[in-house]
This record gives C-alpha cells, structure tokens and sequence, in this order.
C-alpha cells in the first residue's frame, strides 16, 4: 500500500498552494479511507452473497474487479500526468510572457 499509494497520493498535491494542499489532504485522507473500506466491505458481502457463501466462488470476481479497476487507475494516472504537463508548459508561457512584457 505505502509503496505506490502513498507517492501516487503525494503527487496530487504537488502543484496546490499550501493552504488547498492541507485542507484538501485532509479531506481526501478522511473520507477517502473510510468510504474506501466501507466500500471494500460491502462489495465483500456482495460478492459472498454471489458465491453462495463460499470463498473460492468469489475468486474470479475479485480478479475481474481488479483488473478493471487497475485499468482505471492507469488511465487516472496517465491523464493526470498529461494535465500536469499542460499545467507546466502553460506556467513556462506565461513566465516568457511576463520577462518579456
């Protein structure tokens, strides 16, 4: 979890001033830990009810749900990379833009 979360979580915050960067920090990691599980919870009930209570039966469920939702977090990530990098590229112009005025 602290291996990839953790920096990847960091990242976001990279370009917020500080004052957005503590509250928004702050939120994220409160609600966003407790729906989090709360979710992983009941998609745990969920999957168990399809199982017909047994364990193993959930297996190719969860596999399915991992890969979709590892798909979705590579794309989440890709576009936010992409609008890091047009962040940057317009916060160079506007400094050219600024020296040169």
């Amino acid at each position: 979890k602290f291996s990839l979360l953790k920096p990847a979580e960091e990242m976001v915050y990279i370009t917020l001033d500080e004052n957005s960067r503590r509250s928004g920090k702050a939120a994220i990691d409160v609600v966003g830990s407790q729906v989090g599980k709360s979710l992983s919870s009941f998609l745990q009930q969920i999957f168990l009810i399809f199982g017909q209570g047994k364990i193993q039966k959930t297996y190719p469920m969860m596999g399915a749900l991992l890969v979709v939702v590892g798909t979705l977090w590579m794309r989440s990530v890709s576009n936010l990379a992409k609008l890091r990098a047009e962040n940057q590229q317009n916060n160079s112009r506007e400094e050219i833009n600024s020296t040169t005025a």
